[in-house]
């Protein structure tokens, strides 16, 4: 075998196991996922009931994202769609199947009971609600590239 076809089967090799470990990663225990801006104060004070179940509940996973960010933009528009919410401010949090938009007292009260409701009977983490793992579609995605980069380096023969 030459050693461009070792090197693109390690690449492979390297990509699945990628796969395999995102696909764990986002089916291990509650989490919450949460966009937010700098100073914002709405956002502060949902990070401050967040901070108090994590205290409670050593397991609960916090994954934040500030909206400038690359890519959280992106990945908040994923989200809202596949929950059905309008994301048109922060912050946004989403708790097993629960989207939440906005930090007044209405909605602390949805967070409170989405977060009490994941910890104490389970539930799927955000990212993979509604079907696969966002992160292993990008994978996934990600990988047909490289498949189809191998093959036509293949048929090149280099």
């Amino acid at each position: 075998m030459t050693g461009c076809k070792r090197r693109v089967l390690w690449l492979l090799a390297g990509l699945l196991a990628l796969a395999g470990a995102a696909c764990s990663a986002a089916d291990d225990g509650p989490s919450i996922v949460l966009f937010y801006e700098e100073g914002c104060s709405s956002c502060s004070h949902v990070e401050e009931v967040i901070a108090e179940y994590v205290a409670l509940h050593p397991g609960l996973r916090v994954e934040r994202h500030e909206i400038d960010e690359p890519g959280a933009l992106e990945l908040l528009g994923r989200l809202s769609d596949r929950f059905g919410v309008a994301a048109i401010h922060v912050p946004v949090t989403f708790v097993g199947e629960v989207g939440i938009v906005g930090g007044e007292r209405s909605q602390e009260m949805q967070l409170r009971e989405a977060i009490e409701l994941c910890v104490n009977a389970g539930c799927p983490s955000p990212l993979a609600v509604g079907g696969s793992p966002l992160l292993l579609i990008d994978f996934v995605t990600l990988g047909g590239f490289v498949v189809l980069f191998a093959a036509l380096l293949l048929l090149q023969g280099i």
